[in-house]
């Protein structure tokens, strides 16, 4: 049983592939862009994991409110695909140091905000790639748990860390279903687009889980019963 005050209704004008799509990493991307520090024209902004299903419609919201998007990515083909999704500029992690390149991409700068999921092996990184004033937000941690720091070192040049999960801010069904409005109204406006890798059926639920451990996805895997 599934509590009634956790639907959203699916809009007609969506097939049901698109309706499993867009509700956890559409209103993710919506809460962690709005929540914390709003990207504006001039900000730039780090995105981890640019080519997941939540990366692409970061660095798509990002880029319509006007930032400059960094993606860090594992391999061409998803550089690729976060560059068509709007990315300004693709750091490869597994060639590349994301801090270094961050910063030269930068002006020495660094990012403005930093939107990380991946954990330890990036958080450490983030808080020299990331601007005086600027702000990480952590909303995950795939790569295992971040290590510790002392909170007096954020002081020097004014870091805020933030962190969050997606029932944090769907809390109440007004919030659940405001979220969900601004998501549909940018797929219906054009330019908040779904990518869907693949969609296997729940036989091949093993398979789906393979593509997704090793990497092998861009985008939303789904998975559909046939009845």
């Amino acid at each position: 049983m599934v509590p009634a005050r956790t639907l959203i209704p699916l809009p007609g004008d969506l097939s049901f592939e698109q309706g499993a799509a867009f509700p956890l990493q559409g209103m993710a991307a919506h809460y962690l862009i709005h929540e914390y520090r709003v990207p504006t024209p001039g900000d730039t902004v780090l995105i981890h994991a640019a080519a997941g299903g939540l990366g692409l419609l970061l660095v798509q919201w990002a880029k319509h409110l006007g930032a400059r998007v960094i993606g860090t990515v594992s391999t061409a083909e998803k550089a690729q695909a976060a560059r068509a999704s709007g990315a300004d500029d693709v750091i490869l992690f597994t060639r590349q140091d994301v801090v270094a390149e961050t910063k030269r991409l930068t002006d020495g700068l660094g990012a403005d905000l930093i939107i990380n999921g991946v954990g330890q092996a990036t958080f450490t990184g983030n808080l020299e790639a990331v601007a005086r004033r600027g702000h990480v937000v952590i909303h995950g941690f795939a790569n295992g748990l971040p290590h510790p720091i002392q909170p007096i070192s954020l002081i020097w040049r004014a870091i805020s860390i933030s962190g969050g999960t997606l029932p944090s801010y769907t809390h109440t069904r007004e919030e659940l279903i405001r979220r969900a409005s601004d998501v549909l109204k940018g797929i219906r406006e054009g330019w908040l687009r779904l990518h869907i890798d693949q969609v296997f059926p729940l036989a091949e639920a093993a398979e789906a889980q393979r593509r997704l451990a090793t990497r092998e996805s861009t985008g939303k895997i789904i998975l559909k019963t046939t009845a």
